[in-house]
């Protein structure tokens, strides 16, 4: 049986298909949008709805896990400003 197999792997293996995902989120965070193909786009959304959550409450906890997924302190700020 093919148990928990309903994520998206475009044709990529898993280290690949996570540094893609971050490199799309960096990127949008970075210019406010991202030109790419609706497959990719799809796989990166509920990643950035979910930083956009944690930089909407702003605190240091969240700072912190944004600095995890996004190691760059200057976008994290502005993320941060621009989600409030």
């Amino acid at each position: 049986m093919r148990h928990r197999v309903k994520k998206v792997h475009l044709n990529r293996d898993y280290d690949h298909r996570r540094a893609l995902q971050r490199s799309l989120v960096r990127s949008f965070v970075m210019y406010g949008f991202i030109k790419t193909t609706k497959p990719k786009a799809l796989f990166a959304r509920p990643k950035i709805e979910h930083l956009v959550e944690w930089g909407k409450l702003g605190d240091l906890d969240s700072r912190r896990r944004l600095l995890a997924e996004i190691p760059n302190k200057s976008i994290v700020s502005k993320f941060i400003e621009d989600a409030k």
